[in-house]
């Protein structure tokens, strides 16, 4: 706190004019306190800005399996339907190479 220099009424330590009397105050400017110092910091590692990573594509895994299915099961149908058909094919085959 301090005090009024024409009529010395109480003041608020920020005031500029006395409230009882309005005399101008003259302000005291208070010493800085010295501001701690900080450690410098050590430097952090760059890092590499980070890319988006990229999604693999699963498409052609997927078709390639589809296509595995679909090719297996033709074959799988094919011997069901025709089923003497790689029997005769091989006994003919059997029969030009013995001619």
């Amino acid at each position: 706190m301090k005090f009024c220099s024409q009529c010395g009424s109480q003041l608020n330590d920020d005031a500029r004019f006395c409230k009882k009397c309005g005399a101008k105050q003259r302000v005291v400017m208070q010493p800085m306190q010295p501001q701690p110092r900080m450690q410098p910091q050590q430097p952090m590692m760059t890092q590499q800005p980070m890319q988006p990573q990229q999604k693999k594509s699963n498409g052609w895994r997927i078709v390639c399996i589809i296509l595995s299915i679909v090719v297996f099961l033709e074959c799988v149908i094919f011997a069901f339907v025709y089923p003497g058909f790689l029997r005769k094919a091989l006994m003919k085959n059997d029969a030009t190479v013995n001619k």
